[in-house]
């Protein structure tokens, strides 16, 4: 855990005040392979302390090169909340290296932002959930063949400003090949405060691409967002 001086929160003038969560299960910078393991119920984030949280199950940095094979990823979280959290992502796995998935289960994995921070979106983002089970950052590679991406959650709510809910299945900002895998069953929802006038954004229910993406023989389907 971290504790701040004052209450000044992360991303505030003139001070940066900042506490980061990453990877609650498995935090891998070299070469790691995961053979019939599973990876279950970690949390990445404390409530109240952390400004900003990723890779609930499995955190893979740019240095990483990491395998799954016959393995499940299954139950986990990536939490922020208030007064200092900001930023939510990965509830299943964030990646920044070399990724590789086969004949695997990334299912029921979650994401919350739950924060009272002021902010305007798209101008001024300073509050965001992002992907319930797996997010693939710039630069990151992956190849998933033969895997589920199921029933994994993305939830976000501001009472201090706007709320954004993105990808309930996978964010891929890097570059994707998926294969004979299913992306479906995965849920995104933002709120707001009641009667309040500010936007609560959900968007990508299941697969949000912003980088490159080759889907072959796979499904995505039954995705659900609501606002």
């Amino acid at each position: 855990s971290a504790t701040f001086p004052g209450p000044t929160p992360c991303g505030s003038v003139p001070f940066d005040q900042c506490a980061f969560a990453l990877g609650g299960g498995v935090d891998n910078s070299g070469t790691l392979t995961l053979t019939d393991t599973r990876v279950t119920d970690n949390v990445a984030g404390s409530a109240g302390v952390t400004s900003s949280a990723a890779g609930g199950g499995i955190d893979n940095h740019p240095q990483g090169t990491l395998t799954l094979v016959r393995s499940s990823v299954t139950g986990n979280r990536a939490a922020v909340s208030s007064p200092f959290g900001r930023f939510a992502e990965g509830g299943g796995m964030l990646s920044s290296g070399t990724l590789s998935i086969e004949d695997s289960v990334l299912d029921r994995n979650s994401v919350d932002a739950s924060t009272a921070v002021a902010s305007s979106f798209p101008a001024d983002v300073q509050q965001e959930a992002v992907a319930g089970g797996i997010r693939l950052e710039a630069g990151a590679v992956a190849r998933i063949t033969r895997t589920s991406i199921s029933d994994n959650v993305v939830t976000s709510s501001n009472l201090g400003g706007d709320a954004q809910a993105v990808a309930g299945g996978m964010d891929v900002d890097g570059t994707l090949l998926l294969v004979d895998s299913r992306v479906d069953r995965n849920s995104v929802t933002a709120t707001v405060a009641p009667a309040s006038g500010l936007l609560a954004g959900a968007v990508f229910g299941g697969l949000e691409v912003q980088g490159t993406a080759t889907i072959r023989r796979s499904s995505i389907s039954h995705n659900v967002m609501a606002a």
